[in-house]
């Protein structure tokens, strides 16, 4: 099998199935308990919860877990908004559905509107929109007031990048707060919520070799948020519920392996990008399919869009499946829904051409071998969708 969809999930590395079996055999006690063993894993999260925080550069009492991004998410977006200090919600139109949805439905039950920040056709925050957002709303409230950004620092679907440290400036002139969404940047962007301004950050462990089912949110000092999942003590009084110390050490560990092969990673990913697109003619030109054309500007490696005209994605996909190569149409978290991807809607694509996009991603365990499996299947299935829709058109 090859595996190109690593943007919805990856495969867990075997030192963190290793370090969860591990937990689950030996340290399976409740943190929350008072015995000797119960303390060792409660020690063992709070060294996680240092990994974490070294990782984005902030202090350990900054680091809640959760049960991953879009939990995470909705905790800062929620908490927030439950706070009467607060006053203007804002996200970009290419958000991902935990924020995306979230900001949607706030902003109609309390009657702003569409605060949807519009992107450039690269994928681009515009900067000079967000700046005229910002000062109408600032005219609407007032100055005392904290409006909330939230901004996905590497986009889930085009994998387009964004500037992060000027969104920041910008939003800080308003007296405003930054959420970012990391869940795609952990692997392949430096992080230092510190040095960029960032005031909260999420992100999620199956994103970077890990499992479902835990994460992380940031929360610089100083903000406060209402919890959204009430009950125990646990996490500072923000995230009840018995903390799954097994899942959270992995994380922490993993954090760790990532920075220290951070160079070696990014040559791998830099050079299996290039491959794909070297293969596939889109850098010398020589395009082996017709018409075929990458999305997004200033994107992260390890995510590829393609836009094949006329070439209906989700057949392509099935074709593609039943060769063993596995690819997507975009987000997995709203692959059910049988509409355009609004992301791509939203960066100029038309109906037609976001049916006819396909995202391909990876890590730094896909081969070679794959890439050649990737290629060779998808050129014959475009072959075949083609012959077979003009066979339609006749």
């Amino acid at each position: 099998m090859a595996y190109f969809d690593c943007a919805a999930t990856t495969k867990p590395t075997e030192q963190v199935i290793k370090d969860i079996e591990t937990g689950m055999r030996d340290y399976w006690y409740n943190p929350s308990s008072t015995s000797e063993e119960s303390r060792k894993v409660k020690l063992q999260i709070e060294h996680a919860r240092k990994q974490v925080a070294d990782f984005i550069n902030c202090k350990t009492e900054e680091i809640i877990f959760t049960s991953g991004a879009t939990e995470s998410n909705n905790l800062a977006i929620k908490g927030t908004y439950d706070n009467l200090d607060f006053f203007g919600l804002f996200c970009s139109k290419i958000e991902h559905p935990s924020v995306y949805n979230t900001v949607k439905n706030i902003n109609i039950d309390f009657g702003y509107g569409d605060n949807n920040l519009p992107v450039t056709t690269g994928g681009q925050i515009e900067l000079d929109e967000l700046n005229k957002k910002l000062y109408d709303n600032k005219l609407l409230g007032s100055s005392k007031l904290h409006p909330l950004i939230c901004i996905s620092y590497v986009n889930n679907e085009i994998g387009s990048i964004q500037n992060i440290c000027e969104i920041s400036k910008l939003v800080h002139q308003y007296n405003g707060y930054l959420l970012v969404d990391a869940t795609q940047a952990i692997e392949y962007k430096d992080i230092d919520v510190q040095g960029m301004g960032i005031d909260m950050l999420s992100a999620s462990f199956h994103k970077f070799g890990g499992v479902r089912g835990c994460g992380f949110l940031y929360i610089k000092e100083g903000i406060n948020l209402y919890p959204q999942i009430t009950g125990g003590h646990q996490e500072n009084n923000l995230r009840a519920g018995t903390e799954p110390s097994y899942l959270i050490t992995a994380m922490g560990n993993r954090l760790e392996e990532i920075k220290k092969t951070k160079d070696l990673r990014m040559k791998i990913i830099n050079e299996i990008n290039w491959s794909i697109k070297k293969k596939l003619g889109l850098i010398d030109g020589n395009k082996i399919i017709e018409g075929i054309r990458q999305n997004g500007e200033n994107c992260s490696p390890h995510i590829i869009s393609l836009t094949i005209p006329n070439i209906p994605a989700q057949e392509l996909i099935t074709l593609m499946d039943l060769d063993g190569v596995i690819v997507s149409a975009g987000s997995a978290c709203s692959s059910g829904e049988n509409v355009p991807s609004r992301v791509l809607k939203a960066i100029g694509l038309t109906d037609d051409e976001a049916r006819s996009t396909i995202r391909i991603s990876f890590d730094e365990y896909t081969t070679e071998k794959d890439v050649e499996n990737l290629i060779e299947s998808l050129v014959k299935n475009v072959k075949i969708l083609k012959e077979l829709h003009m066979d339609d058109k006749k």
